[in-house]
């Protein structure tokens, strides 16, 4: 078998999902991995990893398309409170409950967007809830960066543009 390259990111539940070819799967058992989809859609995928979390077999027999991943990242307000960026809209904090955050989309009020964000409180996305009823909010065309971080100057603004510009293209 070649050699894969595998990544593991953690769940919002604090385990850990192998990412492989571009295909997320959920340990079950131990060294077992199945397709993140397998109960959606019945994906028969499977892989399987020794205990230094190398992959020792690899069944790609995917039922469905790659899924996308999403970056997001934070930025200060004006205000200086956190701003959540994620597929190119901005959202606030609208709540805490025990150990997670809870965002609303900038426009839940002047819009009636009903999207939400969850994350943990150090910053791990959990899941997301309903779908916006607006274009982005946030891209590179409605985004002034110009004093946003003053220390590293002009070259530092223009490689945020250019990952807003990057996830902008992944946005379903």
């Amino acid at each position: 078998m070649g050699k894969l390259t595998a990544a593991y990111i953690p769940t919002g539940r604090g385990k850990k999902n192998l990412v492989l070819d571009g295909f997320s799967f959920t340990e079950s058992p131990a060294g077992y991995w199945v397709c993140s989809r397998r109960k959606n859609v019945n994906c028969r995928a499977s892989a399987r990893t020794n205990k230094r979390g190398e992959v020792i077999r690899y069944d790609n027999t995917h039922n469905h398309e790659k899924p996308k991943f999403y970056k997001a990242f934070f930025l200060p307000s004006r205000a200086g409170k956190m701003v959540l960026i994620f597929r190119n809209n901005k959202f606030w904090v609208n709540n805490q409950y025990r150990d997670k955050l809870n965002w609303a989309c900038r426009d839940k009020d002047s819009k009636g967007c009903l999207c939400r964000v969850q994350t943990t409180m150090d910053g791990r996305f959990v899941r997301v809830k309903g779908h916006h009823t607006h274009k982005p909010n946030f891209t590179p065309d409605n985004f002034n960066a110009s004093g946003l971080i003053k220390s590293k100057g002009k070259e530092c603004n223009d490689s945020l543009i250019s990952k807003i510009r990057q996830d902008e293209n992944t946005v379903e």
